[in-house]
């Protein structure tokens, strides 16, 4: 797995950039590795209603629209965390 970070000025083209590569990886290859598009909290409703509209595909499921909160939720059920009190 690797992570890239996509950085720049604002209206450079970075979700557009993101959106892009997410869409070329679902249709290439529709149930591989997971997909982590993070995004501020405020913001997944609305990443993943682009995203479905963009994609042009009626559902998805190798992307996951998540904050850092959810991604931290979520590594750590991975990790066995949560069983410990």
């Amino acid at each position: 797995m690797s992570v890239q970070f996509v950085i720049g000025r604002a209206g450079s083209g970075k979700t557009r950039f993101c959106l892009d590569r997410i869409i070329g990886a679902m249709k290439h290859q529709p149930l591989g590795e997971t997909i982590f598009y993070i995004v501020p909290k405020q913001a997944t409703f609305e990443a993943e209603r682009t995203l479905t509209v963009a994609s042009g595909l009626e559902a998805f499921f190798r992307c996951r629209v998540v904050s850092f909160e959810q991604l931290a939720r979520e590594i750590i059920a991975d990790c066995g965390g949560e069983a410990i009190p």
